[in-house]
């Protein structure tokens, strides 16, 4: 982990036995019993702000060691996240090729990108941003017309490679 600890180009997360109800829940009781002490000494007293927020509970998430996922490759067809990832993907593409699981292959990563390329054009076009995972991050770097130079170069490159699919 060390040798890779300063990579921020791209993260591949593959998340096996997982559900995020679990998540949620290991999240709420961690940050509960973390200020735990803090809702005792406020429990009979009026409080004006809320003891655990938002920060508390995605600090103990189990995938926060993680930037939230841009693009979730749901294979069998299924446009469903099945208790996947619910809290981190509320801003991410869903991508769900017919293909089955063990079937998948390069060229489907590939149209994958692609697709996740023409929906982040049409995104930054009408909205001016996307998303809130690592490459929404990136963009929002680059000033206004960098962002969409580099965007619809990506766009012509995804027209380019469906041709020869």
């Amino acid at each position: 982990m060390n040798a890779t600890a300063k990579n921020s180009k791209a993260v591949l997360l593959v998340c096996i036995a997982y559900t995020s109800t679990d998540e949620i829940l290991h999240s709420v009781e961690e940050s509960s019993e973390e200020k735990w002490d803090e809702i005792k000494v406020l429990k009979d007293k009026k409080h004006e702000k809320d003891i655990i927020n938002v920060l508390d509970i995605e600090r103990h998430m189990y995938m926060a060691v993680a930037p939230d996922p841009d693009i979730i490759i749901r294979t069998s067809g299924e446009t469903r996240l099945s208790n996947f990832l619910l809290w981190q993907s509320t801003n991410c593409l869903l991508y769900s090729p017919s293909i089955l699981w063990p079937e998948i292959g390069f060229r489907h990563l590939v149209w994958a990108i692609l697709d996740f390329q023409h929906k982040l054009y049409r995104a930054i076009l009408k909205n001016g941003h996307f998303g809130s995972g690592l490459l929404a991050k990136t963009c929002s770097e680059l000033n206004e017309s960098g962002s969409k130079r580099i965007i619809m170069t990506l766009y012509r490159d995804r027209e380019d490679s469906a041709a020869n699919f």
